[in-house]
């Protein structure tokens, strides 16, 4: 089942934030994530083939070339007619765990509701567009029959932003214009000549032309990779029919979208297609969302759509030093007691190493405004943390145990000087000696008493310091009388 991601509202966008944190809580915090998003015209079959994709991902399997009567899972609502169906940024509500050569990744699929309609203004298109271009690492132009101008005009606003993007920056994903019902499709087009069949018809329609405007948008979206596949129609069995089954599908229509799916699994094993974190994944939809409703009916500049990435580096950055910090300090401090000035040397140099992650850091960039707060929000929290461990390091401190004792040893040197002074109130000299007499002797069973305390009451790591810790106590106490 599909979820709504982002509503459209009155001309803005309104971030369901709940429904992105039921998909992103089953997912394990250490996997990276990788997401296809589908953007194309109204009625364009963007939400069928979103089906068929979850369907292969899911259950490992291509969709059966008999006529095996199975039903297609309808996670992204779809129906033939002519009303749209999809009327918001949708997000299927499984992520899907993959193997992609050897790295385990959650895939996350989004559909978005037709473009260029009657129904849907051009800002509110290019804003649906260019959030779903921003989230995705693998983004689907799904269009009908043909490349039309249009659409390289379409790419061409978003590949022009690539020139501003800087290494593993991650702003702009890999485009791929899927064209379905392709007009042209024949018998000569085979599996094993679709890739280069491809490949010459986008070359043939990006070539250079006579009019300069259009070479302008050629040369743009010559910069980035964009990728070309067809698909032809699907039969119109499935159009007719209110069910959606396999057994509904013409065959070479499930031949080459069964081609189409192993590639586009292939791609996302690649180390070049962009991936999130999950704290990177919620922040930047959200970021996004807010520029794109605050830039006053106009498109975003590409440096405040950078800002916003560079912004969600640093923060990631940020928790990285905190984590390095605690990992660092645990292994010093052991879960053991320390004086306090070793604890105060344990947490500068291991403060200094956590800010040096965060200077040396290749996206780091002292003048920004980012830069400063989220630096002073990390030297706020490493003090947070280290006051944390002064707490705990106090708990620890086997003295505290002594304290709990004191009162055995003041009834101890009370009692004795009571019974010798009552027993020698005839001369004072007589008394003090036997105070002194009767203090010594307390003083000697002391030790005794807090030895045995203490061997069940300190750690095994503290038994060592235990005798140097009660002959401290004793010479004390009696140099002091």
């Amino acid at each position: 089942m599909a979820l709504r991601l982002i509503e459209i509202e009155k001309g803005k966008l309104k971030f369901n934030k709940e429904n992105l944190n039921k998909v992103l809580l089953k997912i394990p915090n250490n996997l990276p994530i990788k997401t296809i998003g589908i953007v194309g015209p109204f009625r364009s079959g963007k939400s069928f083939l979103m089906n068929l994709i979850c369907d292969n991902f899911s259950n490992n399997r291509n969709i059966p070339e008999n006529n095996k009567n199975i039903d297609i899972k309808n996670n992204f609502v779809s129906a033939s007619g002519m009303n749209a169906i999809t009327k918001g940024i949708d997000i299927h509500e499984e992520p899907i765990i993959l193997d992609l050569d050897g790295k385990t990744t959650a895939i996350i699929l989004l559909d978005t509701p037709g473009l260029f309609d009657t129904n849907t203004d051009q800002y509110l298109t290019i804003t649906i567009f260019g959030i779903t271009t921003l989230i995705s690492s693998y983004l689907i132009y799904n269009i009908d029959k043909r490349i039309q101008e249009d659409t390289l005009q379409n790419l061409a606003l978003f590949a022009e932003y690539s020139k501003f993007a800087v290494k593993d920056c991650d702003l702009l994903p890999e485009i791929n214009i899927l064209i379905r019902d392709f007009q042209y499709f024949d018998d000569d087009i085979t599996i094993d000549n679709l890739e280069e069949y491809c490949k010459i018809y986008y070359q043939s329609l990006v070539s250079k032309r006579d009019n300069n405007e259009l070479n302008n948008t050629r040369d743009i979206i010559s910069n980035y990779n964009i990728s070309c596949n067809i698909l032809p129609h699907p039969g119109l069995r499935i159009i007719k029919n209110t069910d959606l089954r396999f057994d509904l599908l013409e065959n070479d229509f499930k031949i080459f979208t069964n081609f189409y799916i192993t590639n586009l699994r292939n791609k996302l094993s690649k180390n070049n297609i962009k991936e999130l974190t999950k704290s990177k994944y919620k922040f930047l939809i959200e970021q996004y969302i807010n520029i794109f409703n605050n830039s006053k009916g106009t498109f975003p500049r590409a440096t405040t759509l950078l800002d916003a990435i560079y912004e969600c580096n640093l923060r990631e950055i940020k928790e990285t030093c905190l984590k390095l910090y605690l990992s660092n300090m645990d292994k010093n401090i052991n879960s053991s007691y320390c004086l306090e000035s070793t604890l105060n040397n344990f947490h500068y140099v291991n403060y200094i190493i956590s800010i040096n992650y965060f200077e040396k850091n290749k996206f780091l960039d002292k003048k920004t405004r980012s830069y400063k707060i989220i630096k002073a929000k990390l030297l706020e929290d490493l003090n947070e943390y280290y006051n944390h461990y002064l707490h705990e390091n106090i708990k620890r401190n086997p003295l505290n145990t002594l304290q709990k004792i004191r009162p055995l040893y003041l009834l101890g040197s009370s009692l004795s000087f009571q019974a010798v002074s009552s027993a020698c109130y005839n001369t004072s000299n007589i008394c003090v000696v036997s105070y002194s007499a009767s203090t010594v002797a307390v003083y000697s069973i002391i030790p005794i008493i807090l030895y045995k305390l203490l061997d069940n009451t300190i750690p095994d790591f503290l038994k060592v310091r235990k005798d140097n810790l009660i002959q401290s106590f004793y010479k004390d106490k009696v140099k002091k009388q």
